[in-house]
C-alpha cells in the first residue's frame, strides 16, 4: 500500500456504488480519507462503514445548492478540509432529437452538468484559501464524440468538458487543478441494463474490444488526484478502449488508382 494520499481528504459524489465507489476505495487504500456523497443514503452509509474510520457518508442531491453547502459543512466537521473533489455522479437516459422530451433533457443537464458546477462552485473557494487542491470531473467518451439516441447525455458531457477547461483557466495560479476523465463503456451497475448482444455491439468495434473495469478508470483518477499530476490541469484523459478513435469494424475500400472528386 502506498501513502500518496496521507493527510488528504477527498469528496466523491455518486460514491455508494460503481466507479465512484472504486475511486473512494482507492483513496482510502492509499492513505487518504473520503466523504462518500450520494443520494442513496443507506447504501452510502454501508459502503462508508465498510471502509473504516477514514470514510464518512453524507446524503447529497447534487442538483440542490443548499444540500451542497450542508454536505461540505458536514465534511469539514468530520475531517477539517477537502483537498480533492471527484464529480462522479451522473444519470444515463437515452433519447433522440425527436424523442427526447424537454423535461428529460433538462433533467440530464441538471444532474450531469449543473451538479458538477455546483460542486465546483461550493468547494473551489475552500481550495483557493489553502492554495492547493484538485477537481476531477468524470465525463464520458460522449464528451468527445457523438452517439445516436443520446442527445441529452452528449450535450451534458460536452458541456462538462467545456466547464472543466473554463474552470481550469479561472483557477489558474491559485494552486487548484481541474481535469476531465472520459470513460468509455465500463462494467458498472449503470450498464447492467445492457444485454450481451448490446454489449457486443457497443464494444466489438473498439480497438480494445471489451468493456473496461472501474479499477481501470480509477487508476487514472487517482493519478490526477495525486501530487504526481502536479503539472496537469485543463486536460482530458480517455479511458475508453480507444472509443474516441472510431470503430475498427469500418474499413474503406482500397483502390489501385488515385481517385479524385
Amino acid at each position: 500500500m502506498t501513502e500518496r494520499f496521507e493527510g488528504k481528504v477527498a469528496f466523491v459524489t455518486g460514491a455508494a456504488i460503481g466507479m465512484g465507489a472504486e475511486h473512494a476505495r482507492g483513496i482510502v487504500r492509499e492513505g487518504g480519507s473520503v466523504v462518500i456523497a450520494d443520494i442513496r443514503e443507506e447504501a452510502a452509509k454501508r459502503f462508508a462503514d465498510s471502509l473504516g474510520p477514514r470514510a464518512k457518508h453524507v446524503r447529497l442531491d447534487i442538483t440542490d445548492e443548499d444540500q451542497w453547502q450542508l454536505a461540505v459543512e458536514l465534511a469539514e466537521q468530520q475531517f477539517g478540509r477537502i483537498d480533492i473533489l471527484v464529480n462522479n455522479a451522473a444519470v444515463l437516459l437515452t433519447g433522440s432529437i425527436d424523442s427526447e422530451s424537454p423535461k428529460q433533457y433538462r433533467r440530464i443537464l441538471e444532474v450531469n452538468l449543473t451538479g458538477a458546477f455546483l460542486g465546483m462552485r461550493t468547494i473551489s473557494p475552500k481550495m483557493r484559501a489553502t492554495r492547493s487542491g484538485c477537481i476531477i470531473n468524470i465525463a464520458s467518451v460522449a464528451a468527445l464524440v457523438g452517439f445516436p439516441n443520446s442527445v441529452g447525455y452528449c450535450s451534458a458531457k460536452w458541456g462538462l468538458r467545456g466547464l472543466t477547461k473554463a474552470a481550469a483557466l479561472d483557477l489558474a495560479g491559485t494552486g487548484v487543478r481541474v481535469n476531465l476523465v472520459c470513460p468509455g463503456p465500463i462494467d458498472t451497475p449503470m450498464n447492467d441494463v445492457l444485454d450481451s448482444a448490446t454489449r457486443q455491439a457497443l464494444c466489438g468495434g473498439l480497438p480494445i474490444p471489451r468493456m473496461g473495469s472501474p479499477s481501470e478508470v480509477s487508476r487514472v483518477v487517482l493519478f490526477l488526484a495525486s501530487d504526481e499530476a502536479s503539472y496537469c490541469t485543463g486536460g482530458e484523459y480517455s479511458v475508453d478502449g480507444g472509443a474516441n478513435l472510431g470503430s475498427t469494424s469500418f474499413r474503406p475500400q482500397t483502390f489501385e488508382t488515385e481517385r479524385t472528386g
